[in-house]
């Protein structure tokens, strides 16, 4: 960040950087580099920090459950991330977007009150961000702990789940009271 020029060995190696291998600190210094130089980041990764939670075993952020949207609204910002619907369900429901990281083996996931095949625009709740055993989906809990999530994947895709929750009215304390199950 110093404008020095840099010489690489031949054994070097160079990885992107993120704020959450950086810390605070040295993520604001790059942000404030970059905008001095008047240049964008390909990618948001100075911005994206770890989640906040109490429960070192827990296996789901849940911050912004109860946050309302619509079932369309939804669809389009989930999958403009990158996610898919999962796979429906009985009676033709489903109730979840899910993003695969097939080197990791892990699928991420965003919950909500869920929808139906054909879709109809009704009332969507967001309810949390999980992760699983890539296509290990089954009524067995496949959820995997927090802890066990490498940190980059955590922070971007809690990223994700942030943006879905900016796209919502936000927070109705009748959120139960608003959906169809």
């Amino acid at each position: 960040m110093e404008d020095d020029e840099v010489e690489l060995s031949p054994d070097s190696k160079i990885q992107i950087s993120h704020a959450v291998l950086v810390g605070e600190d040295e993520a604001q210094a790059w942000i404030a580099h970059f905008k001095d130089y008047k240049v964008k980041f390909l990618f948001e990764q100075m911005t994206h920090h770890l989640p906040q939670f109490e429960d070192e075993n827990a296996t789901e952020i849940n911050d912004h459950k109860g946050w309302l949207t619509d079932t369309f609204t939804l669809r389009g910002v989930v999958t403009k991330l990158g996610y898919q619907r999962a796979s429906i369900e009985d009676g033709g429901s489903f109730d979840r977007y899910t993003k695969p990281y097939k080197q990791l083996g892990i699928d991420v996931e965003i919950t909500f009150s869920g929808s139906y095949v054909p879709e109809e625009n009704i009332p969507a709740v967001l309810y949390e961000l999980a992760f699983s055993k890539k296509g290990s989906r089954s009524w067995n809990n496949n959820e995997l702990p927090i802890k066990e999530i490498p940190p980059i994947l955590l922070a971007e895709s809690y990223a994700d789940y942030l943006k879905v929750a900016a796209s919502t009215s936000g927070f109705d304390p009748e959120w139960e009271k608003k959906t169809p199950w």
